[in-house]
């Protein structure tokens, strides 16, 4: 049975190649999730309301489903917790 060094047992290049590439893919993700928001707010007014949404792609039950606290409107702090717990940080092609 072959086994693979655990992070803490590969040369300290390896470990931060590996962390710097971990770091890209959460901004990359953190950018995307920034720039989907700000162009859904068509309005300007700093949240995404349910017409907006819909006129992004975002369905009726991914609607609700971001909407944390139910208010009928998506923060940008609602929109990217619903971004971590269902895509992580590696999505959108990071």
């Amino acid at each position: 049975m072959a086994t693979y060094p655990t992070y803490y047992h590969m040369p300290g290049a390896v470990r931060l190649v590996l962390h710097v590439q971990i770091v890209a893919k959460v901004a990359k993700a953190k950018i995307f999730a920034d720039f989907f928001f700000g162009q859904s707010d068509t309005n300007n007014d700093g949240v995404i309301d349910k017409a907006e949404a819909l006129a992004a792609g975002i369905s009726e039950e991914q609607f609700k489903a971001i909407d944390a606290n139910g208010d009928g409107f998506l923060t940008q702090e609602e929109y990217d917790d619903w971004e971590e717990k269902h895509h992580g940080a590696c999505n959108h092609g990071a």
